[in-house]
């Protein structure tokens, strides 16, 4: 494993671990025959988050692009829904319903209540996470206090408007954490070559500017990393 491959595993596949087990409550222990959906499963967080949760015996759907199908295929999971199709969302309902969906994609808020907190499973705790947290920006905005009742107000609203909460499901905020259990993890499941990390590109640190270039652009396949002076 590169240099590269190594700090976008770290990153990414905390970022995942963090959501899947914080916010979503899955584990090794206890995610076997769960069904699962990964909305965007050809990016860094989508395609860890596939290998992550089918490690542990999940039963994963995804979703992609249609030129990426191929990649995505390579993870192993078990439906692929081309998110392009007029049916996309009928295949979505025929693999539902869901014990969790991850947001890799970074669907808009109000988009989740109508398309996809109708997918979770009712009345079972289902969770909906999205790292689409805006915790930092309500801080930096309104400050400590004010940002915090900010970021209340901003976690049940789409729990209410989405009707969420009235049928025993949740929508969640998935966020990177320094966990030492997660590293661990992570370093076995590399080990046993059990998880990969696509690199989309790498850059040199006197082009940062490109690779921010390139994360705007999105359609990644995979991660985007800087490369500083091995000096």
């Amino acid at each position: 494993m590169s240099y590269e491959e190594a700090a976008c595993l770290l990153y990414t596949g905390l970022t995942t671990w963090c959501a899947l087990t914080s916010a979503g409550g899955l584990n090794a222990s206890n995610a076997a025959d769960k069904n699962v959906l990964v909305i965007g499963g050809s990016g860094g967080v989508g395609n860890s988050a596939i290998q992550i949760l089918k490690s542990w015996g999940a039963k994963v759907t995804t979703t992609c692009s249609t030129n990426a199908i191929n990649l995505v295929k390579e993870l192993g999971p078990d439906n692929i829904i081309d998110y392009t199709t007029v049916d996309a969302q009928k295949q979505l309902e025929q693999y539902g319903k869901y014990d969790l969906i991850l947001d890799a994609a970074g669907i808009p808020y109000e988009d989740i209540g109508g398309a996809y907190t109708p997918l979770l499973k009712p009345w079972s705790w289902a969770t909906f996470i999205t790292l689409r947290s805006p915790v930092l920006h309500n801080t930096d905005s309104y400050g400590v206090v004010f940002g915090m009742l900010k970021n209340a107000y901003d976690l049940v609203v789409p729990n209410v408007c989405s009707g969420a909460v009235f049928k025993g499901s949740t929508i969640r905020w998935g966020f990177f954490m320094l966990a030492e259990r997660g590293i661990a993890e992570l370093a076995q499941l590399a080990a046993e070559k059990k998880i990969t990390v696509p690199v989309d590109s790498v850059y040199e640190f006197a082009d940062m500017k490109k690779a921010f270039g390139r994360v705007k652009a999105g359609h990644l396949r995979g991660k985007v990393a800087v490369k500083f002076d091995e000096k």
